[in-house]
């Protein structure tokens, strides 16, 4: 994984199966940050994936306190996020409150709103350097 690339933060890694899914944004050049509870599947990814680092925060279920659990995780682990996405539902909320903190490309923090969106948004994929066909293009800062 090249350690250049931009620096996307996964907010609840959900189940196993979903292993792949961060190989293959490792592969693309992303660097990623694995926000999860202690005690995760997911710790593991930072021994399996060059670069990868696993950040643990306690979750409650309430998607406010969640998210200032998280934003503090991450200022804590000194972490600069180009992108913010989630692949478990139950996170849609958090990813995009935490993307619209940090300025960083993500979901809007209306979808949450509207509901569970399951899947990445196309401007925190193409952070990640992965093409995407839907969606306009939201620059990334820096």
């Amino acid at each position: 994984m090249s350690t250049g690339g931009p620096t996307v933060v996964v907010v609840g890694a959900g189940y196993e199966g979903k292993r792949r899914y961060y190989q293959r944004l490792a592969a693309l050049g992303a660097r990623l940050v694995i926000v999860d509870e202690p005690g995760h599947w997911s710790q593991s990814l930072a021994d399996e994936i060059a670069g990868t680092k696993w950040v643990a925060t306690p979750v409650s279920g309430n998607p406010d306190t969640d998210t200032g659990a998280i934003l503090g995780a991450l200022e804590r682990s000194g972490v600069r996020a180009h992108g913010v996405l989630t692949f478990f539902e139950n996170y849609v909320r958090e990813a995009a409150r935490v993307a619209a903190a940090l300025g960083a490309a993500g979901q809007s923090a209306g979808c949450g709103r509207r509901g569970a969106q399951q899947g990445p948004h196309p401007g925190a994929v193409r952070a990640a350097g992965a093409a995407h066909t839907a969606g306009p293009a939201r620059p990334l800062p820096g």
